[in-house]
Protein backbone atom coordinates (compact mmCIF):
# COMPACT_ATOMS: atom_id res chain seq x y z
CA UNK A 1 0.00 0.00 0.00
CA UNK A 2 1.34 3.64 -0.83
CA UNK A 3 2.66 6.12 1.87
CA UNK A 4 2.48 8.90 -0.79
CA UNK A 5 -0.76 10.79 0.73
CA UNK A 6 -1.01 11.98 4.45
CA UNK A 7 -5.36 12.00 4.23
CA UNK A 8 -7.67 13.76 7.13
CA UNK A 9 -9.94 11.58 9.23
CA UNK A 10 -13.07 10.89 7.01
CA UNK A 11 -14.64 9.10 10.19
CA UNK A 12 -18.48 9.50 9.30
CA UNK A 13 -17.55 10.79 5.94
CA UNK A 14 -18.67 8.98 2.79
CA UNK A 15 -17.64 9.82 -0.54
CA UNK A 16 -20.26 8.54 -3.19
CA UNK A 17 -18.37 7.04 -6.17
CA UNK A 18 -16.90 10.59 -6.56
CA UNK A 19 -16.36 12.83 -9.87
CA UNK A 20 -12.39 13.91 -10.27
CA UNK A 21 -11.86 17.46 -11.54
CA UNK A 22 -7.88 18.13 -11.44
CA UNK A 23 -5.51 20.82 -13.35
CA UNK A 24 -1.92 19.19 -14.28
CA UNK A 25 0.51 21.99 -12.94
CA UNK A 26 2.72 23.23 -14.75
CA UNK A 27 2.64 21.97 -18.09
CA UNK A 28 -1.23 22.22 -19.67
CA UNK A 29 -2.49 25.11 -17.23
CA UNK A 30 -1.20 28.19 -19.65
CA UNK A 31 -3.08 31.24 -18.53
CA UNK A 32 -3.58 29.40 -14.83
CA UNK A 33 -6.90 28.53 -15.96
CA UNK A 34 -7.20 24.96 -14.14
CA UNK A 35 -5.61 26.31 -11.23
CA UNK A 36 -8.31 29.27 -11.44
CA UNK A 37 -11.09 26.70 -12.12
CA UNK A 38 -10.19 24.54 -9.26
CA UNK A 39 -9.39 27.42 -6.12
CA UNK A 40 -12.75 28.91 -7.63
CA UNK A 41 -14.96 25.47 -7.11
CA UNK A 42 -12.95 24.98 -4.18
CA UNK A 43 -14.17 28.30 -2.53
CA UNK A 44 -17.84 28.28 -3.72
CA UNK A 45 -18.29 24.38 -3.10
CA UNK A 46 -16.65 24.72 0.34
CA UNK A 47 -14.35 21.78 -0.54
CA UNK A 48 -12.62 20.23 2.71
CA UNK A 49 -9.17 19.27 2.61
CA UNK A 50 -8.87 15.28 1.85
CA UNK A 51 -4.98 14.41 1.36
CA UNK A 52 -1.73 16.33 1.00
CA UNK A 53 1.75 14.42 0.11
CA UNK A 54 3.67 13.05 3.11
CA UNK A 55 6.88 13.66 1.58
CA UNK A 56 7.23 16.10 -1.52
CA UNK A 57 10.78 16.45 -1.69
CA UNK A 58 10.44 12.37 -3.02
CA UNK A 59 8.94 13.66 -6.66
CA UNK A 60 10.40 17.09 -6.56
CA UNK A 61 13.33 19.26 -7.56
CA UNK A 62 12.86 22.25 -4.86
CA UNK A 63 15.50 24.10 -6.96
CA UNK A 64 12.58 23.62 -9.99
CA UNK A 65 9.39 24.20 -8.10
CA UNK A 66 10.96 26.40 -5.72
CA UNK A 67 8.90 26.29 -1.99
CA UNK A 68 7.67 29.87 -1.15
CA UNK A 69 7.25 31.98 2.14
CA UNK A 70 4.63 34.94 2.66
CA UNK A 71 2.93 36.12 5.92
CA UNK A 72 -0.16 34.71 6.92
CA UNK A 73 -1.89 37.42 9.58
CA UNK A 74 1.40 38.75 10.38
CA UNK A 75 3.53 35.77 10.62
CA UNK A 76 5.71 34.06 7.94
CA UNK A 77 4.74 30.90 6.15
CA UNK A 78 6.90 28.74 4.31
CA UNK A 79 5.09 26.38 2.03
CA UNK A 80 6.29 23.38 0.06
CA UNK A 81 5.70 22.63 -3.41
CA UNK A 82 2.87 19.97 -2.99
CA UNK A 83 -0.10 18.02 -4.91
CA UNK A 84 -3.11 18.84 -2.86
CA UNK A 85 -6.54 17.11 -3.00
CA UNK A 86 -10.20 18.51 -1.67
CA UNK A 87 -13.32 16.99 -1.63
CA UNK A 88 -17.34 18.56 -1.45
CA UNK A 89 -19.97 16.50 -0.55
CA UNK A 90 -22.80 17.27 -2.93
CA UNK A 91 -26.08 15.57 -0.67
CA UNK A 92 -28.30 16.51 -4.14
CA UNK A 93 -26.39 15.02 -6.83
CA UNK A 94 -25.49 11.40 -7.36
CA UNK A 95 -21.49 11.52 -6.83
CA UNK A 96 -19.73 13.94 -4.44
CA UNK A 97 -16.41 15.50 -6.10
CA UNK A 98 -12.88 15.81 -5.57
CA UNK A 99 -10.57 18.67 -6.52
CA UNK A 100 -6.83 18.29 -7.47
CA UNK A 101 -4.30 20.43 -8.15
CA UNK A 102 -1.57 18.12 -8.98
CA UNK A 103 1.73 19.26 -9.70
CA UNK A 104 3.87 17.15 -12.25
CA UNK A 105 6.53 15.53 -10.97
CA UNK A 106 10.27 15.15 -11.58
CA UNK A 107 11.41 11.96 -10.67
CA UNK A 108 9.93 8.27 -8.95
CA UNK A 109 7.08 9.03 -11.53
CA UNK A 110 5.95 5.55 -11.79
CA UNK A 111 5.07 5.76 -7.45
CA UNK A 112 3.62 9.00 -7.59
CA UNK A 113 0.94 7.08 -10.36
CA UNK A 114 0.19 4.64 -8.33
CA UNK A 115 -0.42 6.39 -5.36
CA UNK A 116 -3.24 8.29 -7.46
CA UNK A 117 -4.19 4.70 -8.65
CA UNK A 118 -4.63 3.57 -5.24
CA UNK A 119 -6.26 6.99 -4.39
CA UNK A 120 -8.89 5.96 -6.95
CA UNK A 121 -9.93 2.27 -5.69
CA UNK A 122 -9.77 3.48 -2.20
CA UNK A 123 -12.82 5.72 -2.76
CA UNK A 124 -13.94 3.60 -5.79
CA UNK A 125 -13.82 7.21 -8.78
CA UNK A 126 -16.63 6.96 -11.35
CA UNK A 127 -14.41 9.47 -13.27
CA UNK A 128 -11.60 11.38 -13.69
CA UNK A 129 -11.52 14.97 -15.59
CA UNK A 130 -8.56 16.83 -16.72
CA UNK A 131 -8.67 20.56 -17.30
CA UNK A 132 -6.32 23.27 -18.50
CA UNK A 133 -4.99 25.81 -20.99
CA UNK A 134 -2.53 26.03 -23.98
CA UNK A 135 -1.53 28.38 -26.51
CA UNK A 136 -2.32 27.91 -30.20
CA UNK A 137 -2.93 29.97 -32.92
CA UNK A 138 -6.74 31.49 -32.67
CA UNK A 139 -7.48 34.65 -32.68
CA UNK A 140 -9.22 36.39 -29.48
CA UNK A 141 -11.73 37.55 -31.48
CA UNK A 142 -13.71 34.20 -31.68
CA UNK A 143 -14.86 31.82 -28.72
CA UNK A 144 -12.25 29.73 -27.62
CA UNK A 145 -12.31 26.43 -29.04
CA UNK A 146 -11.55 23.20 -26.17
CA UNK A 147 -10.31 20.41 -27.48
CA UNK A 148 -10.94 17.08 -25.67
CA UNK A 149 -10.38 13.72 -25.14
CA UNK A 150 -12.60 11.09 -23.61
CA UNK A 151 -13.39 7.65 -23.43
CA UNK A 152 -17.29 8.66 -23.28
CA UNK A 153 -18.43 8.18 -26.66
CA UNK A 154 -21.56 10.66 -26.82
CA UNK A 155 -19.90 13.18 -24.85
CA UNK A 156 -18.27 15.16 -27.32
CA UNK A 157 -21.45 15.50 -29.46
CA UNK A 158 -23.37 16.74 -26.17
CA UNK A 159 -20.73 19.03 -26.20
CA UNK A 160 -20.46 20.15 -29.75
CA UNK A 161 -22.39 23.63 -28.96
CA UNK A 162 -20.11 24.70 -26.76
CA UNK A 163 -17.00 24.56 -29.45
CA UNK A 164 -15.50 21.33 -28.18
CA UNK A 165 -14.01 19.37 -30.54
CA UNK A 166 -12.32 16.07 -30.16
CA UNK A 167 -8.01 16.01 -30.00
CA UNK A 168 -6.08 14.79 -32.76
CA UNK A 169 -2.72 15.61 -30.95
CA UNK A 170 0.22 13.16 -31.26
CA UNK A 171 3.90 14.05 -29.77
CA UNK A 172 5.45 14.75 -26.47
CA UNK A 173 2.99 14.37 -23.20
CA UNK A 174 3.15 14.02 -19.47
CA UNK A 175 3.72 10.50 -17.62
CA UNK A 176 1.28 11.08 -15.28
CA UNK A 177 -0.74 10.64 -18.38
CA UNK A 178 -0.92 7.10 -17.43
CA UNK A 179 -3.64 7.72 -14.72
CA UNK A 180 -5.88 8.64 -17.50
CA UNK A 181 -4.67 5.13 -19.42
CA UNK A 182 -4.80 2.62 -16.32
CA UNK A 183 -7.97 3.94 -15.27
CA UNK A 184 -9.58 3.79 -18.65
CA UNK A 185 -8.43 0.02 -18.65
CA UNK A 186 -10.55 -0.45 -15.68
CA UNK A 187 -13.27 1.41 -17.69
CA UNK A 188 -13.80 4.40 -15.54
CA UNK A 189 -14.80 7.53 -18.10
CA UNK A 190 -11.62 9.82 -18.08
CA UNK A 191 -12.12 13.27 -19.84
CA UNK A 192 -9.34 16.08 -20.96
CA UNK A 193 -10.31 19.50 -22.05
CA UNK A 194 -8.06 21.87 -22.83
CA UNK A 195 -8.60 25.35 -23.76
CA UNK A 196 -6.60 27.13 -27.23
CA UNK A 197 -5.45 30.50 -25.75
CA UNK A 198 -4.05 33.17 -28.24
CA UNK A 199 -0.64 32.80 -27.78
CA UNK A 200 0.12 36.93 -28.82
CA UNK A 201 -1.69 37.84 -26.06
CA UNK A 202 0.30 35.73 -23.31
CA UNK A 203 -2.09 36.71 -20.40
CA UNK A 204 -0.75 35.36 -16.79
CA UNK A 205 -4.20 34.60 -15.61
CA UNK A 206 -6.75 34.16 -18.23
CA UNK A 207 -10.59 34.65 -17.36
CA UNK A 208 -11.73 34.18 -20.87
CA UNK A 209 -10.44 30.85 -20.81
CA UNK A 210 -11.26 30.14 -17.51
CA UNK A 211 -14.99 30.88 -18.38
CA UNK A 212 -14.64 28.43 -21.37
CA UNK A 213 -13.90 25.23 -19.38
CA UNK A 214 -16.19 26.12 -16.45
CA UNK A 215 -18.80 26.15 -18.71
CA UNK A 216 -18.00 22.94 -19.47
CA UNK A 217 -17.89 21.48 -16.05
CA UNK A 218 -21.07 23.16 -15.20
CA UNK A 219 -22.88 21.03 -17.94
CA UNK A 220 -20.95 18.54 -17.21
CA UNK A 221 -21.16 18.47 -13.31
CA UNK A 222 -24.77 20.36 -13.21
CA UNK A 223 -22.89 23.40 -11.74
CA UNK A 224 -25.09 26.61 -10.99
CA UNK A 225 -24.26 28.83 -14.54
CA UNK A 226 -23.47 31.45 -12.06
CA UNK A 227 -20.25 30.09 -11.95
CA UNK A 228 -19.61 31.48 -15.67
CA UNK A 229 -18.36 34.80 -15.42
CA UNK A 230 -17.91 35.76 -19.27
CA UNK A 231 -17.63 39.69 -18.76
CA UNK A 232 -14.45 39.36 -16.56
CA UNK A 233 -12.88 37.55 -19.44
CA UNK A 234 -14.07 39.88 -22.48
CA UNK A 235 -13.38 43.10 -20.77
CA UNK A 236 -9.69 41.70 -20.33
CA UNK A 237 -9.52 40.93 -24.39
CA UNK A 238 -10.97 44.70 -24.62
CA UNK A 239 -7.74 45.65 -22.93
CA UNK A 240 -6.04 43.44 -25.17
CA UNK A 241 -7.27 45.24 -28.11
CA UNK A 242 -5.22 48.69 -27.13
CA UNK A 243 -2.28 46.84 -27.64
CA UNK A 244 -2.96 45.16 -30.69
CA UNK A 245 -3.91 48.18 -32.55
CA UNK A 246 -0.68 49.30 -32.31
CA UNK A 247 0.83 47.08 -34.07
CA UNK A 248 0.45 46.83 -37.66
CA UNK A 249 2.22 42.93 -37.34
CA UNK A 250 -0.37 41.86 -34.88
CA UNK A 251 -3.33 43.32 -36.13
CA UNK A 252 -2.19 41.84 -39.78
CA UNK A 253 -1.78 37.92 -37.69
CA UNK A 254 -4.90 38.20 -36.18
CA UNK A 255 -6.46 38.91 -39.25
CA UNK A 256 -4.72 35.79 -40.54
CA UNK A 257 -6.14 33.69 -37.77
CA UNK A 258 -9.47 34.90 -38.21
CA UNK A 259 -9.37 33.69 -41.72
CA UNK A 260 -7.94 30.19 -40.53
CA UNK A 261 -10.78 30.12 -37.33
CA UNK A 262 -13.60 30.59 -39.82
CA UNK A 263 -12.14 28.09 -42.57
CA UNK A 264 -12.08 25.75 -39.33
CA UNK A 265 -14.96 25.95 -36.96
CA UNK A 266 -17.22 28.35 -39.38
CA UNK A 267 -17.32 26.52 -42.73
CA UNK A 268 -15.29 23.71 -43.31
CA UNK A 269 -14.70 21.96 -39.93
CA UNK A 270 -11.19 20.49 -41.23
CA UNK A 271 -7.99 20.66 -39.63
CA UNK A 272 -6.64 24.49 -38.99
CA UNK A 273 -4.93 26.04 -42.66
CA UNK A 274 -1.53 26.55 -42.68
CA UNK A 275 -0.17 29.80 -41.98
CA UNK A 276 2.33 31.81 -44.23
CA UNK A 277 5.75 31.21 -43.20
CA UNK A 278 6.32 34.76 -42.73
CA UNK A 279 3.80 35.18 -39.57
CA UNK A 280 4.79 31.68 -38.26
CA UNK A 281 8.63 33.62 -38.13
CA UNK A 282 6.87 36.15 -36.28
CA UNK A 283 4.59 33.96 -33.48
CA UNK A 284 8.25 32.95 -33.25
CA UNK A 285 9.85 36.29 -32.40
CA UNK A 286 6.71 37.53 -29.88
CA UNK A 287 8.13 33.90 -27.39
CA UNK A 288 5.52 31.71 -28.86
CA UNK A 289 5.65 27.57 -29.62
CA UNK A 290 4.39 26.57 -32.78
Amino acid sequence: MSNVFKYVDLSGVELRSPQVVMVLKPWIDVGRVGTRVIRFLKDALGAEELATMRSPSTFYDYTIYRPRTYFSDGKRVFRQPQTRLYYVKRPEQTHDLILMEMLEPHINSEEFIEAIIELSDRFQISEYTMIGGMYDMVPHTRPLVVSSITNNSSLLESLMDLQVRESDYEGPTSITMLIQQELRDRRITTNTFVVHLPQYLEIDEDYNGQARIMEILCVLYDLPKKYVDKQQGEDQYLEAAAYIQSSEDITNLVDMLEQSYDSTYVETQDSLTELSPDIEEFLKDIGGTL
